[in-house]
């Protein structure tokens, strides 16, 4: 419809079958530049990009290329710019985010990549002490530098990976 009474009318190349699912919100009269609007709409469905072709609107849904966004890093991701400051996690804050997600149930070992969990696996046998087991246990200790940039650098990564599903780019989150 907006792109109906748009001045001038938008041609309408294609739109995701998103888009028509029932809403249950009232119409209304929306101003601005039609652009913006669109991308304030669009920022309402996870994965939802729009674009101009020679046709006319494209609305469609586009993820990472390489493969589907895990859940780990969708909430480590959406986690990790709740508690940003300038874009950087400070040690309270990634001591809250290990928090949230232990309490979310996420388990540590299957959520680190295998040549993070290596490095957690090497330094329980050098110090003959048991691995951490949940995200907490891995950054509780301030003298634990390695643990805790290992730690940092996965949800560093989610939040990229989550950035590009949202973003299209990474450098945007």
């Amino acid at each position: 419809m907006m792109a109906n009474v748009a001045s001038p009318p938008i041609a309408i190349d294609s739109l995701d079958r998103c888009l028509g699912e029932p809403t249950l919100s009232r119409g209304g009269v929306l101003f601005g530049w039609t652009g913006d609007l669109i991308d304030q709409y669009v920022k309402g469905y996870l994965g939802l990009r729009w674009w101009q072709s020679k046709e006319g609107l494209v609305v469609a849904m586009v993820g990472p290329k390489d493969r589907p966004l895990s859940d780990f890093d969708r909430k480590a991701g959406e986690l990790w710019l709740e508690h940003a400051i300038d874009g950087e996690l400070s040690y309270e804050a990634l001591v809250q985010v290990a928090g949230k997600l232990d309490a979310a149930n996420f388990p540590f070992k299957e959520n680190l990549e295998p040549a993070q969990w290596k490095i957690f696996a090497a330094e329980a046998e050098r110090t003959k002490k048991r691995a951490p087991k949940t995200f907490s246990e891995a950054v509780r200790s301030p003298k634990h530098q390695e643990r805790i940039r290992q730690v940092r650098l996965r949800l560093s990564r989610a939040k990229a990976r989550y950035g590009k599903s949202i973003y299209g780019s990474a450098e945007r989150a």
